[in-house]
């Protein structure tokens, strides 16, 4: 299993906001389908897997949807400040591609 990672337009191509909610969506499908295989490799072999490993998968796994959980959901708010300009200070197509950059 391959793990693969989008890139990121330059700065010339076009970043809009139907581009970063892909993006999230996009990621929060493949990172979803992560957690769920590495889980069930780990029920799948319990009995060769030391408690030690199988401790530090969890963590990994834990790791992950942290990340979806906190992370996702604070840039498709950032994405929803851009679109509408909603919040304090403008948020730009810039903004959401060095926030991305910064948690991806």
């Amino acid at each position: 299993m391959t793990i693969e990672t989008p890139l990121l337009p330059s700065l010339g191509d076009c970043c809009s906001i139907p581009y970063f909610r892909n993006m999230v969506a996009t990621e929060t499908k493949r990172m979803t389908e992560l957690c769920d295989v590495w889980e069930q490799k780990l029920d799948n072999n319990r009995e060769i897997i030391s408690d030690g490993i199988e401790g530090e998968i969890r963590c990994v796994i834990g790791q992950g949807r942290l990340i979806m959980t906190e992370r996702f959901s604070q840039f498709s708010g950032l994405v929803d400040n851009c679109e509408f300009e909603l919040g304090e200070k403008e948020t730009t197509c810039m903004d959401l591609k060095g926030f991305w950059e910064m948690i991806y």
